[in-house]
Formats: structure tokens, sequence, C-alpha cells
């Protein structure tokens, strides 16, 4: 049998989320919640959508950019992403927060 080689990371407590994005949007913020729990989040920005979703998500939830860790998705508008070091709980007050802020 092959030697199989393993590669292991740093596991970090955090919350997932799984945000759909809308590009080239009149400005940035969460538009819907799904029923299934997911954001649909819509950013001004055409280019960096990544780069635009982190700095928005930093902002919105009061974390570092850091703490913001792409998961999947990364070429696509569906995307799994990780935030770190912050419990559900607190993500689901202050998604709730920016919602009501809208």
């Amino acid at each position: 049998m092959a030697s199989r080689k393993f590669h292991f990371h740093h596991g970090r407590h955090g919350t997932v989320l799984m945000i759909r994005v809308t590009a080239h949007a009149s400005r940035n913020g969460i538009t819907e919640t799904q029923p299934d729990g997911s954001l649909c989040v819509s950013l001004t920005s055409a280019v960096e959508n990544n780069s635009a979703l982190v700095a928005f998500l930093s902002d919105t939830l009061s974390v570092a950019p850091s703490q913001i860790e792409l998961v999947a998705g990364e070429g696509g508008a569906e995307k799994l992403v990780s935030i770190l070091d912050v419990d559900k709980e607190e993500i689901q007050r202050l998604i709730d927060n920016a919602w009501n802020r809208r």
C-alpha cells in the first residue's frame, strides 16, 4: 500500500456561513436571509468580489479581516465563509443588527 500524504491544518472554532453574492449592486448589504440560513449579499464591486466580501463582512460583523476565511466558492457566486473565533449566537446577533439597520 502506498503511503498517503495527509494535509493537516490548525482547527479553530468559529461559525460557517453560506453566502450568495450579487455584484454590481447600488450599495453593499445583506439583501435576504434564506430559510436554510444562507445569506444573500449585494456588493457594489464588480472586480475582486472575494476581497470586497471580506471587507463587507469585517465591517458588518465587527471582526478583523484575518478572522474571515473563504472556505469554498472562490470563483463563484455561492461561497462558504468561516468566521473564526466567533460563535454562532454572536454571528446571528450581528447579522440581525445589520438586517435591522437596512
